[in-house]
């Protein structure tokens, strides 16, 4: 894979509406022990950018997000975790119970799929699912 990447992330929550939320963007990838990283920045308005990680290590992937929300998500198969997602009003507690991680790998692409059973503060608020594309960026010839 090369360094410049196009990263799409699509999130669906299933609940009454199953409208998926996306983001296409550039990104930057590399693989530093037996991990892989793929950073990207989000923009929410003209002001606000929060930094995206995603560290993909055998089966497990985190997702980490610095900015006006902040969160560490950890996906591991059958094993529930917990974290705070911050935000400028708060903190709740996320717990993120996943039932799938899979992460297929190519020479110039990854594709993760992953869905988890969310909870906030204790609470169960949906089954839902994340879906990651990660696919080497080459500028065109002109």
């Amino acid at each position: 894979m090369t360094k410049d990447v196009i990263v799409s992330v699509k999130g669906l929550q299933f609940e009454n509406e199953n409208e998926p939320v996306e983001i296409v963007t550039k990104g930057t990838y590399y693989n530093k022990n037996n991990r892989h990283y793929i950073l990207y920045d989000e923009m929410f308005d003209e002001k606000e950018v929060t930094k995206s990680t995603i560290i993909v290590k055998d089966s497990s992937v985190e997702v980490i997000r610095r900015g006006i929300t902040s969160s560490h998500m950890l996906f591991e198969e059958n094993r529930k975790n917990t974290s705070y997602y911050n935000m400028p009003f708060g903190k709740m507690l996320l717990g993120i119970n996943a039932t799938k991680v899979d992460v297929k790998e190519q020479e110039d692409e990854m594709n993760i799929d992953i869905k988890y059973g969310l909870e906030v503060n204790y609470n169960f608020i949906s089954e839902c699912s994340i879906n990651i594309e990660v696919k080497s960026h080459r500028t065109p010839c002109l």
